[in-house]
């Protein structure tokens, strides 16, 4: 992923923070013949791994499970929120358009795990995301219920051996573009032109801090 330097991320825990945030992610594998890219439901396990693991699963009929050998290299992207930016919310002129967003890569190298381990996996995920829903909710997949799905799915883990994130988040401009992008994209009032004015907000806040 090309970065210009004032875009650069390197605080893993950022990242990894980042990872949790925004977790439905786009893995992508090569082979000599083909490319493979799925869309998948992320799960950042912080005990393994020199920059923590990714857990996920993936039907059994999906021809993509059967590149994790443990010997390919993966990568998976994770996609925060983005939104046009119109050169007429900027002080300063002349400006053209743009569009500010925030991704980070992860690479490492796929592996299976056994059908203990992704049901253990399962029980973590479905617990971390019914818990960002509300706090006090609870659920759990009734055992028989869930020996049955895990007859057609199959569960990979990932340590990151490389991290990386590019928030374009106009860092790169003055303060009073900068104020005057966010006021425009505040009047814009949708879903996720909000989650990027909540991103970039979060983001000039830790560089006051520093």
């Amino acid at each position: 992923m090309y970065i210009p330097k004032s875009f650069q991320n390197n605080n893993i825990e950022k990242l990894h923070q980042f990872i949790e945030r925004f977790n439905f992610a786009t893995l992508i594998s090569h082979n000599s013949n083909e490319t493979h890219v799925t869309h998948v439901p992320v799960m950042l396990n912080r005990e393994q791994g020199p920059y923590d693991t990714l857990v996920w699963h993936m039907a059994i009929p999906n021809p993509h499970a059967k590149e994790f050998n443990g010997s390919k290299n993966a990568l998976f992207i994770f996609h925060g929120p983005h939104a046009y930016i119109s050169p007429a919310w900027y002080k300063s002129a002349p400006n053209v358009p743009t569009w500010n967003y925030a991704a980070v890569h992860a690479v490492g190298t796929p592996e299976r795990v056994s059908k203990e381990q992704l049901s253990r996996d399962l029980t973590k995920m479905v617990d971390y995301q019914e818990a960002q829903l509300n706090e006090n909710t609870q659920y759990s997949i009734p055992d028989k219920y869930k020996a049955k799905l895990l007859d057609h799915i199959d569960g990979f883990k990932l340590e990151i051996t490389r991290i990386e994130g590019k928030f374009k988040l106009g860092q790169n401009r003055s303060l009073e573009d900068q104020a005057g992008m966010l006021y425009g994209l505040k009047n814009q009032k949708m879903n996720g032109t909000m989650t990027l004015i909540d991103l970039i907000e979060s983001f000039q806040e830790a560089e006051e801090a520093n």
